[in-house]
């Protein structure tokens, strides 16, 4: 104990000598904590396991709040969380007492397997907006492929449910259902009593107390978690700015759940509904063996016979109108890109780019139809503007004509939504139940009905707001200012659905669904 304090007195004077304090708090960046472990002194006096060491001192020394850690490349200045600090204790204490394979220690193998298991679900998993992170099973075995070289030394596959099972005490992850044994021997009902076990065996748990206390809170989050089970799912293809999880997120029903798809790790649409994240990441112009509905329902966990609709919105912005004004900057997109108008005004490695931009973006589109016609149990629905080139493309005609007993192209004004703007929107849909309705009675705009003109003088039929606006005044509105920012980003309130039209189309598919299910 004596030669450990003497140690970390010495390791202070390091840093102090490497940050330019003489005393009191200590603000430390990693180049210097790297410096203190590369260093001639800190080798001749801290050998074995000196990064350890030092980590270990770092740690609770900011968990005590007598020094901070100082990230001069972002806004948040903590660049090491809580548990890893955790960890670096751990790994310390183990180093101190003589420990050759620190990892083999039963609070730093615990301690590593539940970080690694934890951030490999929220690098890979869909994120809940509230509540616990859920594991779903095909998720589990790539998560088991993915981590399990780390687990070898540590436990093996037993140290991965354990940490789980630690996880589902913290209510922090769940698992979707029990898994299955391995080597698949069906259903796998005690895995939480087995892993805890295991892990009071393996020293991951001191007392019967706590691995019984463990067992509890771990049961009661799996079954918390059934109760909150969703009924019906949409799987929002192009997910975008995230208009359907967002629409559902405030829905008072509460029993649908949306998955979004998108080839984009993120889209900010702002602080009010934070960032929304596609849980499945898939490039729509990879179709796979079994097409591209059928690998999106691998990917996501949920087999086509489990949705309740497709929601899908192609990318617009190869095909929409408003490119016309973007010639003059050279920036448009689509066949407005290669206008003569816009070549003045551009790059020739611009153009390459917009051209392999549109070429991807019709592939999705075919991948998508060819999907739908092969497939007439999905219930789906298609929205992009009504000025959207992508409904006179060859693709789109031929798709149409060949299934005309089975789908419907419908025009709504987004304005009988909600919507300030018109917004005029068409839908393709094989959704039979669904007769468009809106506040105006058609889901078309009635001047002084919808809810852009409900408020006008008589005469006149001006929309409060604009889509594309030719006055700052009558843009569409960001929300309220929230810390100096809105809590809508424009394009998120540009390109966003309205909520009505969306629960109005999911409704219809939620009554085909218990219609076809009930037969």
């Amino acid at each position: 104990m004596e030669e450990r304090k003497i140690a970390e007195t010495a390791i202070e004077a390091m840093f102090r000598k490497g940050t330019h304090t003489r005393k009191g708090e200590m603000k430390i960046q990693r180049h210097q904590v790297q410096k203190v472990i590369n260093s001639s002194a800190s080798r001749s006096l801290l050998e074995p396991n000196r990064a350890d060491k030092i980590w270990a001192w770092l740690a609770r020394k900011v968990d005590k709040g007598e020094h901070k850690l100082k990230n001069t490349k972002a806004w948040e200045q903590e660049w090491i969380k809580q548990e890893e600090r955790a960890i670096m204790r751990a790994r310390g204490a183990a180093a101190w007492r003589g420990k050759e394979k620190i990892h083999q220690d039963p609070e730093v193998a615990k301690g590593e397997m539940v970080g690694a298991v934890r951030t490999w679900v929220a690098e890979n998993e869909e994120q809940a907006e509230h509540g616990p992170a859920i594991l779903r099973i095909p998720k589990l075995r790539q998560m088991i492929a993915a981590r399990k070289k780390m687990a070898k030394p540590r436990g093996g596959i037993k140290a991965i449910y354990a940490a789980i099972a630690a996880l589902s005490a913290q209510n922090a992850v769940i698992l979707e259902r029990n898994p299955n044994r391995p080597a698949n021997k069906g259903e796998w009902s005690t895995w939480i009593e087995d892993s805890v076990e295991w892990m009071h065996r393996e020293g991951w748990i001191d007392s019967e107390e706590a691995a019984t206390e463990t067992i509890q809170k771990a049961k009661e989050a799996m079954e918390q978690k059934q109760n909150r089970k969703k009924k019906y799912t949409v799987v929002d293809i192009g997910e975008g700015w995230g208009s359907i999880r967002r629409a559902i997120s405030e829905w008072e029903r509460g029993d649908v759940e949306s998955i979004g798809v998108d080839r984009r790790g993120f889209t900010n649409t702002g602080e009010k509904h934070g960032v929304i994240t596609s849980s499945v990441r898939h490039d729509l112009t990879i179709s796979g063996k079994k097409g591209l509905m059928q690998t999106i329902a691998k990917k996501a966990g949920r087999s086509t016979k489990q949705w309740t609709m497709a929601w899908i919105s192609p990318e617009c912005s190869p095909f929409s109108k408003a490119n016309a004004m973007n010639q003059a900057t050279g920036s448009a997109h689509g066949t407005w890109a290669t206008s003569e108008q816009n070549r003045r005004n551009t790059t020739t490695q611009a153009l390459e780019m917009e051209a392999e931009y549109r070429k991807e973006a019709i592939k999705s589109w075919e991948n998508i139809l060819k999907a739908l016609e092969s497939d007439n149990r999905i219930q789906f629905a298609i929205e992009n503007p009504t000025s959207s080139e992508v409904w006179r493309l060859q693709e789109t005609t031929d798709a149409m004509e060949r299934n005309v007993d089975r789908w419907k192209l419908v025009q709504v004004d987004q304005c009988a939504y909600g919507r300030r703007s018109q917004k005029p929107t068409r839908i393709l849909t094989n959704l039979r139940r669904w007769i468009p309705a809106g506040s105006t009675g058609n889901g078309k705009c009635i001047i002084g009905k919808c809810a852009g003109t409900r408020t006008n003088a008589p005469g006149d039929r001006r929309h409060e707001e604009q889509t594309v606006p030719n006055s700052k005044a009558r843009r569409p509105k960001q929300g309220e200012r929230n810390k100096h920012r809105w809590d809508y980003t424009r394009e998120a309130v540009v390109n966003a659905v309205a909520e009505d039209l969306i629960k109005e189309i999911i409704g219809a598919a939620i009554e085909g669904k218990e219609e076809s299910t009930t037969k």
